[in-house]
């Protein structure tokens, strides 16, 4: 039988101080980050107050995986 694990990596991904807000409104209310943002691009921008870029994403997937299937 298959065990059912809730565990913190495994949550979505993090937008910190950009929770709900389109690009559109990123773009608007911080141009800043918003130029940072085209900057870095999509995959490696973290956004401010504990935003997470994809590889921290993959990273803490990976580290559950990791634990898990050993």
């Amino acid at each position: 039988p298959v065990q059912r694990v809730c565990d913190r990596r495994l949550n979505k991904r993090n937008y910190g101080k950009f929770w709900n807000l389109t690009h559109k409104g990123v773009e608007q209310l911080y141009p800043v980050e918003w130029l940072r943002y085209l900057a870095e691009g999509e995959m490696f921008y973290r956004p401010p107050d504990g935003g997470e870029n994809y590889p921290d994403v993959f990273g803490r997937n990976d580290d559950f995986f990791d634990e898990v299937i050993q």
